[in-house]
């Protein structure tokens, strides 16, 4: 069970990481794909939120206790998220 949810978010953290570079590549070929780095904002994000999500899963009680790196982790999700505009407004 525990290689499945590795594999989801390496998954995951793997398509954010591909879109990063092929928006960063328009851009520095002058483009300006506004619509699309809102929308890797959006799956960064929510990317960040699972994988915090799953942690919290696979280390159980051990992860809420507080000063834990995933206890911590999961904390700041939220904060990236709504900074630089929440998933609706983006």
């Amino acid at each position: 069970m525990v290689r499945h949810r590795l594999v989801d978010m390496a998954m995951r953290i793997n398509a954010a990481k591909s879109t990063l570079e092929l928006l960063a590549y328009r851009v520095g070929q002058g483009e300006k794909p506004v619509a699309e780095i809102c929308m890797l904002k959006n799956l960064a994000t929510s990317t960040m939120e699972f994988c915090a999500n799953e942690a919290m899963q696979i280390f159980g009680g051990a992860g809420y206790l507080r000063g834990a790196k995933v206890e911590r982790i999961y904390r700041e999700t939220k904060v990236m998220s709504i900074g630089g505009g929440s998933t609706e407004i983006m």
